[in-house]
């Protein structure tokens, strides 16, 4: 049930209330006040504006009910749930929504220590910052294949466009020397984006495209850069399916893990991808302690 809009128990500070949307917290917050201090009448509604007797003969406790307090209190009075009192002039507040209980807030998900888990929206923009990274750097290893297999390449398009226009269904099969090359950058690109996440992952645990979005890799269980061996296992199961692909048949069924792979996180309760559950690591918010160093940050020294 979608627990309705109003002014809670702030449940990290049971001295105040927050105001809650009727779908998230928000950051309007306000200290409780005391039902036997007289309030004041600043900001609320006028006797005209709500329809009703003399409010300030609710203010003196004569015991009628306030027009904007919440159904069924008396003013200065408390909510029926144990909520301690509300205020006159806006909003009741009632005990705070219970993180996971009735379906409407849940707590984000966390590594064992506490360090949050990313989204899979951060994941996927990252993904794609780095992908363009790799491939910029790949050009100038993969330019020098092209021209042996320019003018194969040419003939093909210009076949399917022919083969278009004459309403064929059939696409003229693809020139083997042009399939070599395919797989030429094919094989480049898997090489160059291995260095990339491996150095970069197992010496700071996170990649340009990682930090613009603010994540970061680490092991579940212990914070700071992974292994190089983790980093390189989990890059295999990653991208493995890559040139797997390209294989015919099989690369049918290669095609599908990577698809299921990089949608697992959206259900899996650790936010883990399937070569994250194998190597035992978990995408997270924010950056990693430098390897060596304090919980503080501070560099260890010496002894």
């Amino acid at each position: 049930m979608t627990q309705p809009s109003g002014w809670y128990d702030d449940p990290n500070d049971p001295t105040q209330v927050r105001y809650w949307d009727g779908v998230v917290w928000t950051d309007r917050t306000s200290p409780k006040l005391n039902p036997n201090v007289e309030r004041s009448s600043i900001g609320s509604p006028s006797p005209t504006e709500t329809g009703t007797g003399d409010a300030s003969q609710e203010s003196r406790g004569t015991g009628r009910p306030s027009p904007w307090s919440a159904p069924g209190q008396q003013a200065g009075g408390s909510h029926p749930q144990g909520g301690g009192p509300f205020r006159q002039g806006g909003d009741a507040y009632r005990p705070a929504p219970q993180y996971g209980r009735q379906g409407f807030y849940a707590a984000r998900p966390t590594t064992p220590d506490g360090q949050p888990l990313s989204g899979w929206w951060r994941r996927a923009v990252a993904r794609i910052v780095d992908g363009i990274i790799v491939a910029l750097i790949t050009i100038p290893f993969t330019f020098w294949a092209y021209g042996p297999v320019e003018d194969s390449a040419q003939r093909w398009v210009d076949d399917v466009l022919q083969a278009a226009r004459a309403g064929s269904t059939q696409t003229p099969p693809i020139p083997g020397d042009v399939l070599r090359y395919v797989a030429i950058i094919s094989a480049i690109s898997f090489v160059l984006y291995g260095i990339y996440e491996v150095l970069l992952l197992s010496r700071t645990g996170s990649t340009p495209g990682r930090r613009l979005v603010g994540i970061s890799v680490r092991l579940r269980d212990q914070p700071g850069p992974p292994p190089v061996r983790a980093m390189i296992e989990r890059y295999l199961v990653k991208e493995g399916p890559v040139i797997v692909g390209m294989l015919p048949t099989i690369g049918i069924f290669a095609s599908l893990f990577m698809l299921v792979n990089y949608l697992w996180p959206l259900w899996d309760p650790h936010k883990q991808a399937l070569h994250g559950k194998l190597v035992k690591t978990n995408v997270v918010l924010g950056p990693q302690p430098r390897r060596g160093s304090r919980p503080d940050g501070s560099a260890a020294g010496h002894h």
